[in-house]
């Protein structure tokens, strides 16, 4: 491979995992802010058995936050890729006339 397509994989990885970070991140802050409203609120009826799993509750907040950011992120590279591939296809048809 060339060193322009390495350079362009590992951009991409750095680039997925620092989405993947912060897509937990929010989650999580998402999972925390609406597990403490639901633990607020039916902690003091008879509803507290079911909220006992406050930590996988989370992890699935987590979780759904990294798939949603990768989601928009794949959005966004594939726009890219599409601008590259035009730009490419622009100044190949100028060199040839």
């Amino acid at each position: 491979m060339r060193d322009t397509d390495l350079k362009r994989e590992s951009d991409l990885k750095r680039r997925f995992f620092e989405t993947s970070l912060v897509g937990f991140l929010k989650g999580t802050v998402a999972g925390i802010i609406t597990g403490t409203f639901l633990n607020f609120r039916y902690t003091h009826l008879n509803n507290l058995r079911f909220f006992p799993h406050k930590f996988s509750y989370i992890l699935i907040w987590g979780c759904s936050g990294i798939f949603y950011n990768l989601e928009i992120e794949r959005k966004n590279i594939r726009n890219e890729l599409i601008v590259e591939e035009e730009i490419k296809r622009n100044l190949y048809l100028r060199g040839e006339r």
